[in-house]
């Protein structure tokens, strides 16, 4: 009521001293986002997150944030400031739990703040995704954010935009896989057996040979001989008177 009642009053003066008047205003929200919003990556991988402020008009001189994560999940290694406050700000509190899964930052504009804050980056966070991470989707969340305007006034109706990240599986390698066959062969084995037998088969091959063959050698030698003394012979001559 006092604000319309002054409203009025700036009018009707503009009006009656002809001075111009200018009422400023911020007719969008203010949004504060974790970027990127979607992301897949697999266990073992890093990755960074940053925060981004669109202030929409207002001066941002400070900022206050709780952000939540998996600690199943994923593991914070560092956490830099960003551009929003300046190239130096002034950090009050910088905590990293991967015991809970949160991440607590504090900071503040070094000097004045004018008006427009340009849309800029609160800060970055550089995770890693634990190797034993299971396949799924899991929220990276803001549960706390507080600002300050030019004027060290609390900014009211921030809209929160959270991100999600994708776990996949890690890709799996067939090797191929290559077996050694070893191929037994049968043996065979010949038994020779050597009787008592042998000697008397021998004797009796010795007694044929002795009774068949010998002979007929000999009779071939005498007809041989014979032969060779018939061709040696002169002839007779028979002388008649």
């Amino acid at each position: 009521m006092k604000c319309n009642i002054l409203l009025v009053i700036l009018l009707v003066a503009s009006l009656v001293m002809r001075i111009p008047y200018t009422v400023s205003f911020n007719s969008d929200e203010v949004k504060v986002s974790i970027k990127p919003s979607y992301l897949e990556k697999r266990p073992q991988e890093e990755l960074e997150l940053y925060v981004e402020v669109d202030p929409a008009g207002y001066g941002i001189s400070s900022g206050e944030i709780l952000i939540k994560f998996n600690p199943t999940i994923f593991t914070v290694l560092e956490v830099v400031p960003g551009d929003l406050l300046g190239p130096s700000p002034l950090i009050a509190k910088q905590g990293i739990n991967n015991t809970e899964g949160t991440v607590w930052y504090v900071a503040a504009r070094m000097g004045a703040t004018h008006p427009p804050t340009p849309i800029g980056t609160f800060l970055r966070i550089h995770l890693k995704i634990k190797e034993d991470a299971e396949e799924g989707t899991y929220p990276i969340e803001i549960l706390r954010i507080g600002l300050a305007d030019e004027k060290i006034n609390d900014v009211y109706g921030i809209i929160r935009e959270n991100a999600t990240l994708r776990i996949l599986r890690i890709a799996t390698v067939t090797t191929p896989t290559y077996t050694t066959a070893y191929y037994t062969y049968p043996v065979y084995t010949t038994v020779i057996t050597v009787t008592r037998g042998a000697p008397i088969n021998l004797l009796l091959l010795l007694t044929i040979l002795t009774i068949v063959i010998i002979p007929i050698l000999i009779a071939i030698v005498v007809m041989v001989m014979f032969r060779r003394r018939i061709r040696k012979r002169k002839p007779i001559v028979l002388k008649i008177e």
